[in-house]
C-alpha cells in the first residue's frame, strides 16, 4: 500500500476514541437537576476539579480529580474525547 493510500485510509477510518468517558455513565445515573448542577459546576472554573471529584465520590460516583480536569478540557488536544 502506498503512503497516499495509507493516509487516505487514516482519513476515512473511524478514530480510536479509547474507553468511554466516566461522565457519560455518571450523567446517565443523575437526576435532571443534579445533571444540570454538575454541568454548571464543570463550566465554573472557580470550582476546582478536586472539589467536584470529592462531591461526586461522596455521592457514590468514584472519580478522581484528574478525570474531572481532563473532561473539562474536552475539545482540546489533551482533553476528554467524549461529546457530553
Amino acid at each position: 500500500m502506498s503512503l497516499s493510500d495509507q493516509l487516505q485510509t487514516l482519513a476515512t477510518a473511524r478514530p480510536n476514541r479509547g474507553p468511554q468517558c466516566v461522565f457519560v455513565s455518571i450523567f446517565d445515573k443523575l437526576s435532571e437537576t443534579d445533571a444540570d448542577a454538575l454541568r454548571a459546576a464543570l463550566a465554573n472554573q472557580s470550582i476546582t476539579s478536586v472539589g467536584i471529584a470529592n462531591a461526586l465520590s461522596e455521592s457514590g460516583h468514584k472519580v478522581i480529580s484528574v478525570t474531572v480536569a481532563r473532561h473539562r478540557k474536552r475539545g482540546q488536544a489533551t482533553g476528554c474525547r467524549c461529546e457530553s
